[in-house]
């Protein structure tokens, strides 16, 4: 599988597809992963019980893109549109809820425009300016990551 590292006592992955696929290969085989919702996404039951093969790293995504937002605003004197690029795979909906929330709470429009194949990129960002948006959010993804080379 090209999304995670193996060796013969463990599995190492950061993506949720391939979380998942080694998920449904090994129940007994320990999983190390990081994610933005472990929990949301059904890996682990709880983060203080996580039950079953899996352990790993959480990220608090939400908190760290509702930051990204603030320094757009710190960066771009007068914002006002700001378009958020994401992924289901990534921070999910929780996250962008999180700076819509506080967009809102700063005065700024936002454009949520989701990336959901690699030829997805041109017409978000195309979008994003026809729309008029002064910069631009996006929310981690291992998606994303791997596919934001410029086209």
């Amino acid at each position: 599988m090209d999304c995670a590292r193996s060796g013969t006592r463990k599995a190492e992955t950061a993506a949720p597809p391939c979380v998942r696929a080694a998920q449904r290969a090994t129940s007994t085989i320990p999983i190390v992963i990081t994610a933005h919702d472990p929990v949301g996404m059904g890996f682990v039951q709880s983060f203080a019980h996580p039950g079953g093969n899996i352990t790993g790293v959480a990220f608090q995504d939400a908190e760290l893109s509702t930051k990204r937002l603030d320094l757009l605003r710190e960066s771009v004197p007068r914002l006002s549109r700001a378009a958020i690029l994401w992924h289901k795979e990534g921070s999910g909906t929780g996250s962008v809820q999180a700076v819509e929330a506080s967009a809102r709470g700063l005065g700024i429009q936002v454009l949520v425009l989701e990336i959901r194949e690699p030829q997805d990129f041109a017409k978000a960002v195309a979008s994003a300016k026809s729309w008029g948006a002064q910069g631009l959010v996006q929310l981690a993804s291992p998606f994303i990551t791997r596919h934001r080379a410029p086209a």
